[in-house]
């Protein structure tokens, strides 16, 4: 459980989570080492932070630099700044256009590849869609590492079958 069924969606995305939840754990572990007098509270507010800022370095920083091109994206992408007239609310062109532009992208079959670069399997997609109990017979590191070692597709307008 993550607060977002999608969690589960497929046991790449639910592994990130996992990895996510691992460093926001870990960094509680160091603010409470450096300052023993932190209440829980605070101490989950350093880590939530710290991995906020994490994700947004590798959205916008890594991976739309990327996916945009530089040019493009700093055409487009603006510095942000909070305009407090905005609602914090996902407009429906984003979540009926631009929040799938990813889908095409995967790559299938889902490749687990060990520590050694050698393929242990494959899943389907369709294997994968809520069915976080793969995780109890596939390791991180064979997920992590197919992940990593396979090349998304090139964007279209293909989906996935």
């Amino acid at each position: 459980m993550a607060g977002d069924v999608r969690t589960n969606w497929n046991i790449g995305l639910t592994t990130l989570h996992i990895v996510f939840m691992r460093e926001h754990n870990r960094i509680c572990d160091l603010a409470l080492q450096k300052n023993s007098t932190l209440t829980d509270d605070q101490i989950y507010t350093i880590a939530r932070n710290y991995v906020i800022g994490l994700v947004q370095h590798i959205t916008f920083d890594e991976y739309l630099t990327t996916l945009l091109g530089r040019s493009q994206f700093d055409t487009w992408i603006r510095p942000y700044q909070h305009q407090p007239e905005i609602k914090p609310k996902i407009f429906t062109e984003f979540s009926t256009a631009a929040f799938r532009l990813g889908h095409p992208m995967i790559n299938t079959p889902f490749k687990l590849i060990e520590n050694d670069g050698t393929l242990n399997g494959t899943l389907s997609l369709g294997q994968m869609f809520f069915n976080p109990s793969l995780l109890t017979t596939v390791t991180y590191p064979q997920i992590l590492n197919g992940m990593i070692r396979t090349n998304s597709k090139e964007r279209s307008l293909e989906i996935v079958d």
